[in-house]
């Protein structure tokens, strides 16, 4: 055994004077509750042929009291160990990956390479779902993750971490190796960093390894308990017997008629714990070629994941929708939208003619407008999106709010948002350069997982690497227009329109109107500002765009309203849509409560930020509020305070990448070459 490596990893591990059970199993099995690091390291030395354990969470005190305080004794029917009672709390969850293999064996360097592999697939994915960074260790023949949390030793907090596993298990267990879904259980004991595994015989082939430490971070942050939720959440659930499906839940749905039906091509089939896992392609992205999965659990529960996070947000009921997306079409209710005229800007009337039709129509001449044929970019912004659907192509909306309240971070993150779904951007700004106007948007894109902090507070910044990664990614999809060009209104547009005369684009964000210079339009300030947003109007029609556009507001003592916005009254009367970003600060508590009402208001202290629907011609809903988190690190807002959402330029991230996260180690050491102290090989990824 290696003494170091066990009082690094009981230092790291456990509190000052905390309990500690080594259980020891070997012919016989042994036990022994230890404070004193030393007593404990010369006590187990006799049993170094053995395998040794040790309790992962804390002890109770009482526990100490018996009869194997500070000594290994031989257990027995009156040998009292460590049950699950005798926890106080949870401090770690640990996730074993172990290769699969005959019992009572070690694993080869293939098996033990196979495991890495699902290792680094969890933690990348934990990674991705904004979990803390865990500590990274070596088993002897297995990977284990351990995520510091803080949680109560009770039977929701067990079912939560055992359905988590499960979840784990689904996702990630294949033909080579497995999540262990048994190590829920808070009394659990695990390998004693820094001693041998023991499985079987010691051969060249299958030799005996001393278990690691790989990797610790810098601070053990405990995980909030949401995030954990927040995986489980994956799992699949029994459909809910409903007459929509005649009261038959999951009997009412045959996956393999569907599969066949549409020729979803099985690659294969992998079972797990609770199911099986059917390993296809992304219907969603013709190049996540066997990166999608459904899942089909024997209590008939099904479920669909694509591992690309440009996929990331597929569930099971989108991808069905994508192979029947008229399934429920008799019982949802139709919506007609409305038509707006283009403006009339000429004097004089013109004439009826007949490519128009008449200037007067009756009812039944009048044709319907089908809704599936309106294009609706999402927010991304989930409450947003339920209450307005989207923004509509060729409609324009206007956002308004005070000095520092997100407008330009909402706005930025909605169109990353966008752009991960297809959409294209032109962006100016008149506040910001380009190069202000790409670290902004970078940062966004990285999300707190990847930047770095500085020597200033609230001050985050993204490394090179990654920001070339999301450079080039967003290479295609975004334009920032380049404002030493200047800030003429008809120059911007001719410049516009010649770019969408030869590429597409779906999204075109003016911050703000008053940066730019309407002096070419009008003598008449108002009247140049009318001019100005009728003139996008014609642009978002023309073009079959979405103009998002700034306006400030002005000074006002009272709560922020839409007849605040500066400037002509013709800004928010000619747009579809007009939304306020307040932010949550004193100001906002006081007035709030005096408009809405201290019931409604107060409901939403919570957040960060809050985007209020102030209009919204296509359903007419306004006075609606949706609130949003506010994470510093990375400039987003957030539907939810776990929310961490993978933009697709980390699909071009590599195991093969260590600066991206990935865990290394550089050797995992045989029984023989521990004693012979051989020269460390080259590192490998864990």
């Amino acid at each position: 055994m290696n003494e170091v490596e066990i009082r690094k990893a009981l230092d790291i591990l456990k509190k000052e004077n905390e309990i500690i059970e080594v259980r020891i199993i070997g012919d016989y099995t042994y036990s022994g509750y230890f404070k004193n690091i030393d007593n404990l390291i010369q006590a187990i030395k006799p049993y170094q042929n053995d395998n040794i354990y040790f309790t992962l969470n804390e002890i109770k005190e009482d526990c100490y009291s018996r009869s194997q305080s500070e000594k290994i004794v031989r257990s027995n029917k009156q040998t009292k160990t460590t049950s699950d009672t005798d926890i106080s709390g949870r401090d770690y969850i640990l996730i074993d990956i172990d290769p699969k293999r005959a019992t009572g064996v070690s694993a080869s360097d293939e098996e033990v390479t196979k495991a890495r592999i699902v290792g680094n697939k969890v933690y990348a994915f934990l990674r991705d779902q904004g979990f803390t960074k865990p500590i990274c260790a070596f088993s002897g023949n297995g990977i284990h993750l351990l995520y510091k949390v803080n949680l109560l030793n009770n039977e929701e907090n067990r079912t939560l971490l055992e359905r988590f596993l499960h979840t784990l298990d689904m996702l990630f267990s294949d033909e080579f190796a497995d999540v262990d879904t048994t190590v829920f259980n808070a009394a659990r004991i695990t390998k004693l960093y820094g001693t041998f595994s023991r499985k079987g015989a010691n051969t060249e082939d299958r030799p005996h390894r001393i278990s690691r430490l790989i990797s610790v971070p810098d601070s053990l942050e405990p995980l909030d308990r949401a995030y954990i939720q927040k995986v489980v959440d994956l799992y699949p659930k029994e459909e809910v017997k409903t007459w929509q499906n005649n009261y038959q839940g999951n009997n009412a749905f045959n996956l393999d008629e569907f599969i066949s039906k549409h020729g979803i091509n099985v690659i294969r089939k992998q079972p797990f714990k609770n199911g099986e896992k059917l390993i296809i392609d992304c219907c969603f992205d013709s190049n996540h070629k066997g990166d999608g999965a459904i899942f089909r659990l024997n209590n008939g529960a099904i479920g669909f994941k694509c591992f690309h996070n440009s996929c990331s947000h597929h569930n099971w009921e989108s991808f069905r929708n994508h192979f029947e997306p008229n399934r429920f079409k008799n019982n949802q209710i139709s919506y007609n939208r409305r038509l707006d005229n283009k403006p009339n800007v000429e004097y004089k009337p013109q004439i009826e003619s007949e490519d128009k039709g008449k200037k007067f129509l009756t009812f039944p001449e009048i044709k319907d407008k089908d809704r599936s044929q309106i294009v609706s970019i999402p927010t991304g912004f989930t409450l947003l999106d339920d209450k307005i659907i989207g923004l509509n192509k060729g409609e324009l909306t206007l956002v308004s709010g005070s000095n520092a309240s997100g407008k330009s971070s909402m706005i930025k993150q909605l169109c990353l948002n966008a752009a991960d779904k297809g959409f294209r951007i032109i962006e100016y700004s008149g506040e910001l350069d380009p190069t202000r106007s790409k670290s902004w948007t970078v940062q966004q894109a990285a999300g707190r997982q990847f930047v770095e902090a500085t020597k200033y507070a609230n001050y985050f910044r993204v490394p090179q690497n990654i920001s070339d990664k999301i450079s080039e990614w967003l290479s295609d999809k975004w334009k920032v227009y380049n404002n030493l060009y200047g800030s003429n209104f008809e120059q911007l547009v001719a410049d516009v329109e010649d770019t969408l005369s030869t590429e597409t684009c779906d999204i075109f964000i003016v911050d703000n109107i008053m940066a730019l210079d309407l002096s070419d339009i009008s003598n008449d300030k108002y009247e140049r500002q009318k001019l100005a947003v009728l003139r996008l109007k014609e642009l978002a029609i023309k073009y079959n765009i979405h103009i998002i556009l700034v306006a400030h507001p002005r000074k006002s003592v009272s709560f922020l309203r839409k007849d605040d916005v500066s400037g002509s009254a013709d800004l928010t009367n000619a747009v579809e849509n007009v939304l306020l970003v307040h932010r949550k600060n004193n100001d906002f508590v006081r007035r709030a409560g005096e408009f809405f009402g201290e019931d409604v208001a107060s409901q939403y202290y919570k957040y960060g930020n809050i985007i209020e629907v102030a209009k919204n011609r296509d359903l007419g809903i306004c006075d609606v509020l949706v609130g949003l988190y506010y994470e510093i690190e990375s400039k987003r807002f957030l539907n939810d305070f776990t929310d961490n959402y993978c933009y697709g330029w980390q699909d071009s991230i590599t195991e093969e990448e260590p600066q991206f996260g990935f865990p290394q180690f550089d050797y995992v050491m045989t029984e023989q070459e521990f004693f012979s102290e051989p020269t460390p090989s080259d590192q490998l990824p864990f």
